[in-house]
């Protein structure tokens, strides 16, 4: 760590810990946020009918989680959520995709059960290629409750649908995402999650529709892959350049 050029982090709030955490090594932190993908065209043409397939429910609005199913994911927080908003939004719906290596699933569905929501909660399994594009592009928004996150690199896929997100402040991009009006940020708690989709449902459409536009906006302005390798070929160049100056010293 002492002897790198540059340390490189995907966000502030991950310099930060790690400003903190190495408080007695002088190091050099830069901040080079992910790039995410856009879907390509035949993704979106595609995307809708690949998550229909995959997912047989009504054609009614859903909110979104897309992750790994982890404790640190807030899922158990996330559904009685849902169910506690699911009675003054009576046509939505909650999907669940992604991955479960810790087998959580069927407690997931108990809790969807106890909740009084089984019916309302899908769970797809993991989603890859035009699915997971036709389930970001359909969702009225991503919901990530996390409880900690390096960057989220699924929010700023969601964005790149013009999907607004829901998340914490827990995750490192959060702030972010407030400043430019992508989505809506709370704490990584019950209440908070319970904040978060009741603030959620409460938005007209118009608003819905400016923090849509608002989501596109900041994928183009800072989470592209063109943004990241060129954000990185400048680091790359400076390096070069500082030891080019060190040998002529």
């Amino acid at each position: 760590m002492e002897g790198a050029a540059r340390v490189l982090f995907t966000s502030e709030g991950e310099a930060r810990a790690a400003r903190a955490a190495f408080a007695q090594t002088p190091i050099r932190p830069h901040v080079l946020p992910y790039g995410a993908a856009r879907p390509s065209q035949r993704e979106r043409a595609e995307g809708p009918l690949a998550f229909a397939a995959r997912v047989q429910m009504p054609n009614r609005p859903y909110l979104l989680f897309m992750s790994r199913f982890h404790p640190k994911k807030g899922l158990d927080l996330l559904i009685p959520a849902f169910a506690q908003s699911a009675a003054r939004h009576p046509g939505l719906q909650l999907v669940l995709a992604g991955p479960d290596p810790d087998g959580m699933t069927p407690s997931l569905r108990k809790l969807a059960q106890h909740s009084g929501i089984r019916r309302r909660v899908y769970f797809p399994g993991p989603l890859s290629g035009a699915s997971k594009w036709g389930a970001l592009m359909g969702a009225d928004a991503l919901c990530l409750p996390s409880h900690g996150e390096n960057f989220g690199i699924v929010l700023a896929e969601a964005m790149a649908c013009a999907t607004p997100v829901l998340t914490t402040h827990a995750v490192n991009i959060a702030p972010r995402i407030a400043e430019a009006g992508a989505g809506l940020i709370e704490q990584d708690d019950a209440s908070g999650i319970t904040r978060l989709l009741h603030r959620w449902g409460a938005l007209d459409p118009p608003r819905r529709a400016q923090m849509s536009a608002a989501a596109k906006r900041l994928h183009a302005s800072d989470f592209t892959v063109e943004r990241a390798a060129q954000a990185l070929a400048q680091v790359l160049t400076d390096i070069r350049e500082e030891a080019h100056q060190w040998q002529m010293a």
